[in-house]
């Protein structure tokens, strides 16, 4: 499917084209960054090609995270691969072969390969092939990397995963040998895949920003992808597939799964599942918005296994466990639309566009405490330290009971070459992560729990 890029960039024709060219409903997707990353290129006068991947980025939102998700992961080491031995599959003559679709910046295909390799490594067997598509350039880059900021590491429990993620200072490095057994690839999912035997595919929180013809034109092209039995599995939030597209779907436990009709027969027998329509649920874009907040139960343990939550809105102040002494004044819809802009640029790295438009973020809402704590990360990766140390230290005037908020203030006096005192906030920081339960989220991170803070502190 080729589709030329508009020949002007207004709202109007760029919505249109990525609808047309990447399946994106018009109806949920925002562009009220689009004045501003606009903006930030014509400063540059960069190459159109460029323009368009920048905006692909925006507007796709490729946020990710390592074992998002958990209970999939868990499914397939601990349901999906004795099933598939039980069917007489030997792993060791015949690997497994996994894509995720897409890939985003590459967190979800190194999971997939983690989970895996554990399994086949105690049976001998050489390790899973994992495969990554996605349209993003920039994306694809920080994935072949294997390179991350501790933002990934959000709902990961380190302390049990140590043998294929590593901190290292203020990154988080993917294993080598891990990395050597996953490709990436740039691929619009709207055409057909280039693979024929996958066993099974993730496909999670795409679908749900895709008009009804592009969802049928995915799943044809998915469905190409997969060996007969195998296997793909949505995210929650995700739409269900049309019947008239030949598939049948499963609900084992939490998972869902589907494959074409007719060939999961022995694996849901296997499984002891049946075939059904899943319950009735809310139209996608008539579900009311839900606050996230932090859970108290016990720390999280093993591959996948979360902080208990539920799902929040996007992108505002949220109230936590240890919630901070003031509160963030709450942005209106065209920053808290630059705000997830600038964040998933920032994580395709695409860091100089991001921080013109968190520039407009932290000018139009001088009080939005994740806005300065963004501001601040990306200034300091871009070695602009005076700018990186102002957005530091509002964040921390703002929100100064806040571990998260001044680790960040801590990371930016040690760029602006303040050693010393930068050691005196790292010392505060785990005085005050001491008091806190190790799974609660802390406020202004994304998700980061105290017990990932602390494994950051120690990797440094």
């Amino acid at each position: 499917m080729q589709m030329s890029r508009p020949g002007t960039w207004d709202e109007d024709s760029v919505r249109q084209w990525l609808g047309a060219r990447y399946g994106l409903a018009g109806d949920r997707v925002s562009l009220g960054w689009l004045p501003g990353l606009l903006e930030g290129f014509a400063q540059d006068e960069p190459d159109p090609l460029r323009l368009e991947q920048a905006i692909v980025a925006s507007a796709s939102v490729p946020e990710s995270m390592f074992l998002r998700h958990g209970h999939h992961f868990e499914w397939l080491t601990e349901r999906w691969l004795p099933a598939l031995e039980a069917q007489g599959r030997d792993l060791a003559a015949q690997p497994v072969t996994a894509l995720s679709a897409p890939c985003a910046s590459g967190e979800e295909a190194y999971s997939l390969a983690a989970v895996l390799r554990r399994v086949t490594e105690a049976k001998g067997a050489p390790p899973s092939r994992v495969h990554g598509y996605d349209v993003s350039v920039a994306c694809l880059e920080v994935a072949q990397r294997g390179v991350y900021s501790h933002w990934a590491l959000r709902g990961v429990a380190l302390h049990d995963n140590r043998d294929w993620l590593h901190v290292d200072g203020r990154r988080v490095r993917v294993d080598q040998p891990l990395k050597s057994s996953v490709t990436f690839r740039r691929h619009n999912l709207m055409e057909a895949l280039p693979d024929r035997d996958a066993d099974v595919i993730f496909c999670r929180n795409m679908l749900i920003y895709f008009h009804t013809e592009a969802i049928e034109r995915v799943w044809r092209n998915l469905l190409g992808a997969l060996r007969p039995g195998g296997v793909v599995i949505l995210a929650p939030g995700d739409p269900e597939p049309s019947r008239e597209l030949g598939l049948q779907s499963y609900w084992d436990g939490r998972v869902r799964f589907h494959g074409r009709v007719g060939e999961l027969d022995r694996l849901a027998g296997y499984l002891g599942v049946r075939s059904a329509a899943p319950p009735a649920r809310v139209p996608v874009a008539a579900r009311a918005p839900k606050r996230r907040v932090s859970g108290r139960g016990p720390a999280s343990r093993g591959l996948g296994r979360t902080p208990k939550s539920v799902a929040r809105t996007e992108p505002g102040p949220r109230r936590r466990t240890q919630s901070p002494s003031a509160t963030s004044r709450e942005p209106n819809v065209e920053v808290v639309a630059r705000f997830v802009a600038a964040r998933g640029l920032a994580h395709a790295g695409s860091l100089q566009q991001a921080h013109v438009l968190l520039g407009q973020v932290t000018s139009d809402a001088p009080q939005y405490v994740p806005g300065l704590v963004m501001g601040a990360l990306v200034a300091g990766d871009l070695g602009e330290t005076s700018t990186a140390l102002d957005c530091a230290r509002r964040a921390a005037f703002l929100a100064p009971d806040a571990p998260y908020v001044l680790f960040v203030l801590a990371d930016a006096l040690q760029r602006a070459g303040h050693g010393q005192r930068a050691e005196g906030r790292y010392r505060w920081v785990r005085e005050l992560l001491a008091n806190l339960p190790a799974d609660a989220e802390l406020a202004h991170s994304g998700e980061l729990t105290v017990a990932q803070l602390q494994g950051v502190l120690d990797g440094r």
